[in-house]
């Protein structure tokens, strides 16, 4: 037979050996388990430092009564490999923090008696999410990979919510009315889904009353009328980066609008001229078609800093005149163009110098300026180089010709 010694070792016992024969029955048995389907392994559970992690749970099977176990001070709780279709938060009702990851569950349900203001969901086979009428404690919904294929409408009754992120989902169609009476809730998260469609009817007085950032990049939007967001009267951050979209409709007006970003669309012209920004400080359009500015920029916002234009098909026009009637705009972008440096430097009358000559001043003097708008002066790269960025700095004839903030980068070859 074979000797089982807890605390052993061949070093505490050095007498101990076994015949060829034990060793081999040992060998044959422990093959022979080898082919008998192990157990599944029980949960475990862990806590420390105000927080309770459960892996491996199978309520159905192993019950609640370990959450008796969890301390009283304990602020967030961690399900890890969850093993349940339907879930019931209202058996955690006293926890203030709740994950639930890498998990099978499909629903859950969270009740109107709860202490919860956060709640998060990652990586889990959800495909529906209940909240019953009359919470007003969460604060705070992630839900990102998962199986969701609509926003939940039950959302609605979270009244209190101050942040939401859905992503990573197979969302195609979001009606963003859902959101508009939750008077609390200034971010709203959708990228990285499979959105197609928008649905925001005109907004009534009160909508969206704290919404200040909302983001839907990295979607598969292709039309968007800008016009419904307009009555989001708190609006400072509307991020469509990395969607798909050819066509802008309707006017953009809105007094709290401070950043548009529009990047990694399929844009080839933006007007502008009855959008009414005065707030807007940064204005991206990087990695689009565009081939010649937007137009109406200085009537339009005519506080922007920020312009940031590279990636595009630009050309030369008349369009750029309306650039240097920004009059506070601190960077320009407009590198990797099919417009070349030289020619807009030429049409405006500026004299460059080589990239070598303007590193030798920390602060070099004016060499050139546009006619008109004297300050206003180009710091260009060496002509025999391709690629390296060129700097084009506003200058206060008034302060000793020191620059005063960085305006345009380009990467683009031009020779003079």
């Amino acid at each position: 037979m074979c000797v089982t010694h807890k605390r052993a070792s061949i070093a505490s016992v050095p007498s101990l050996f076994f015949s060829a024969a034990t060793m081999k029955k040992c060998f044959t048995i422990a093959s022979l388990l080898l082919l008998v389907p192990a157990p599944s392994a029980a949960f475990q559970f862990l806590c420390a430092n105000m927080l309770c992690t459960i892996k491996k749970w199978t309520p159905s099977e192993e019950g609640t009564f370990l959450l008796a176990n969890i301390p009283n001070d304990t602020l967030m709780l961690k399900l890890s490999h969850l093993k349940a279709n339907t879930f019931n938060l209202a058996t955690l009702d006293k926890i203030m923090a709740i994950e639930i990851e890498r998990s099978s569950v499909k629903k859950v349900v969270m009740p109107s008696a709860t202490a919860t203001v956060r709640l998060k969901l990652t990586r889990t086979y959800l495909n529906d999410i209940a909240f019953v009428a009359g919470n007003g404690q969460l604060n705070f919904l992630t839900i990102t990979e998962s199986r969701l294929k609509t926003i939940p409408s039950t959302i609605v009754h979270l009244v209190a919510l101050e942040t939401v992120t859905i992503t990573k989902s197979p969302i195609e169609t979001v009606n963003l009315c859902l959101f508009s009476k939750l008077t609390r809730l200034y971010e709203l998260n959708l990228c990285s889904n499979k959105i197609l469609f928008l649905h925001l009817p005109a907004a009534s007085v009160g909508d969206f009353a704290s919404l200040r950032l909302l983001f839907l990049s990295d979607n598969l939007l292709t039309t968007i009328n800008l016009g419904a967001f307009n009555g989001m009267q708190a609006l400072q951050t509307l991020d469509f980066q990395n969607n798909r979209i050819r066509r802008v409709q309707a006017a953009l007006v809105s007094n709290s609008l401070q950043t548009l970003e529009l990047p990694g669309n399929r844009l080839e012209t933006l007007y502008c001229c009855e959008w009414h920004l005065p707030n807007l400080t940064r204005l991206a359009l990087s990695r689009n078609l565009l081939s010649i500015l937007p137009t109406c920029l200085s009537l339009t916002m005519p506080n922007v800093l920020y312009l940031i234009l590279d990636r595009n098909a630009l050309i030369d026009s008349d369009t750029w005149y309306n650039v240097f009637t920004l009059k506070r705009l601190q960077q320009l972008d407009i590198s990797h163009n099919l417009a070349g440096e030289g020619s807009v430097g030429q049409h405006f009358g500026f004299v460059a110098v080589s990239r070598p000559a303007a590193q030798q001043h920390n602060s070099a003097t004016c060499s050139g300026c546009a006619h008109g708008y004297e300050n206003y002066c180009i710091l260009q790269c060496d002509r025999h180089v391709r690629y390296q960025q060129s700097v084009t700095e506003r200058y206060d004839a008034r302060n000793d010709l020191q620059p005063n903030r960085l305006l345009v980068q380009s990467c683009t070859y031009a020779d003079w």
